[in-house]
């Protein structure tokens, strides 16, 4: 009886309601989790993904087509162009995910039988997208297709009132092919449809986007779980004669790093000490991306410009710093180790399948696109998909890229601010 009482008291310690964190994780957490698939999966369908239209004439034929196309469910025609320059610049610029050029005289090109077809040109970096666009759109075209078929086919043959004394000529009917009017795919950016060109870079990414987050949880949380702080606080003192990074070398350099943090005698070593640790990895991961992302980008057969390359550099950086200073925050709120690895295993492992390279996010319901709009994953594939496809629209890139420096200065500057606080003796 004494065991199984002593048992039971154990069980109410530990599941306490004075412990929230305990029922949190138990409890609340899974029940988000299953929250968030079920708003994920809530359309039996995906949203409709956004596609733009070139029309180069105002006939009742491109009228009818644009008409049926406005009308699938899984297209949303958000831009009309009158020229292909216009609407190459949008899906270029990720505005669109797909472009159907209707040709002039369509209608009238397939009720003489010769043929026509209407191209469609798809972004090659999203191959679910790819292939959803192609089925959404060749169903309206061979819905357009069949009733041209269907009035051609009822005109029969044509009787002509020759002059008088003459037998009537009759004219055959035009031969319609089952199918008149064909769709012609063209793929941009990624024209084998090579799928290591679209998901082997972007697990690059993801993979280094997953690291940050561990690695920060890791490094920044040891000294904390050994109770090492002092020691390291020792180590950056102006007195040490350790010849360690972390020596007051190493502690002046971060003075340099961030002089408006730096200000004061405790506080001031707990900031020293943050950044000590913080720079050396975020290069280290930095170079490794850089390396990787250099060497699979060769592999796959493209070769970018050095501004390019700059671009891509940049925002591999600021991804980085954004997801160490991520976990880096929530290391300094829950001050377990833990917990913040949790937080960035929860969040860091599946960021790929919401950052838009498996499927569009605009696609997503609207708040797994919240969810995919706050990874600094979304915002660097975002920029590299652009970059890959040749992209010479700036003003993307550039809202891409302060998105990204917004995540960095807001989360390496919170993980900053939070364990100066926790790097105390």
């Amino acid at each position: 009886m004494g065991v199984g009482w002593e048992v039971i008291g154990a069980i109410r310690v530990a599941y306490s309601v004075k412990r929230p964190l305990t029922w949190c994780l138990l409890v609340v957490l899974p029940c988000l989790l299953v929250a968030f698939v079920a708003v994920l999966f809530s359309e039996r369908y995906p949203l409709k993904i956004s596609l733009g239209v070139i029309v180069e004439d105002n006939s009742q034929g491109t009228r009818d087509l644009l008409f049926k196309l406005k009308n699938e469910p899984a297209l949303n025609v958000v831009k009309i162009c009158i020229s292909q320059e216009e609407c190459e610049s949008a899906l270029r610029g990720e505005e669109v995910l797909g472009v159907v050029q209707i040709p002039a005289d369509l209608e009238r090109k397939a009720m003489r039988g010769e043929n026509p077809v209407v191209p469609l040109y798809l972004s090659g970096q999203s191959l679910i997208a790819y292939n959803m666009i192609e089925m959404a759109v060749n169903t309206a075209v061979g819905e357009y297709s069949a009733g041209v078929r269907s009035v051609v086919s009822s005109a029969g043959a044509l009787s002509v009132v020759p002059p008088a004394g003459m037998p009537p000529l009759k004219i055959p009917p035009v031969v319609v092919p089952p199918n008149p009017i064909g769709l012609q795919m063209h793929a941009i950016g990624n024209p084998s449809m090579d799928y290591r060109a679209y998901l082997g870079v972007g697990l690059i990414a993801a993979t280094f986007h997953l690291a940050s987050m561990v690695f920060a949880a890791f490094i920044l949380g040891t000294l904390l779980r050994d109770n090492l702080v002092g020691k390291y606080l020792d180590l950056l003192s102006p007195n040490s004669s350790s010849s360690s990074f972390l020596s007051a070398r190493g502690g002046r350099a971060a003075w340099a790093v961030a002089p408006f943090l730096l200000k004061g005698g405790r506080s001031g070593g707990g900031v020293k000490l943050f950044f000590a640790l913080s720079v050396p990895a975020i290069l280290i991961l930095f170079f490794q991306h850089a390396l990787f992302g250099f060497a699979f980008h060769y592999w796959t057969g493209f070769s970018f410009d050095l501004w390019q390359w700059g671009i891509l550099a940049l925002a591999a950086f600021l991804m980085i710093v954004a997801a160490f200073g991520f976990c880096g925050t929530a290391l300094a709120i829950t001050k377990d180790m833990r917990i913040a690895t949790s937080a960035g295993g929860v969040i860091g492992g599946p960021a790929f399948a919401f950052a838009g390279m498996a499927f569009p996010i605009f696609a997503m319901p609207l708040a797994v696109q919240y969810f995919a709009f706050l990874l600094p994953l979304t915002h660097f594939l975002q920029i590299q998909n652009a970059v890959r496809m040749g992209a010479i629209a700036l003003p993307f890139i550039e809202r891409e890229m302060l998105i990204l420096a917004v995540f960095a200065a807001v989360w390496f500057g919170g993980a900053a601010w939070g364990m100066s606080a926790r790097y105390k003796r």
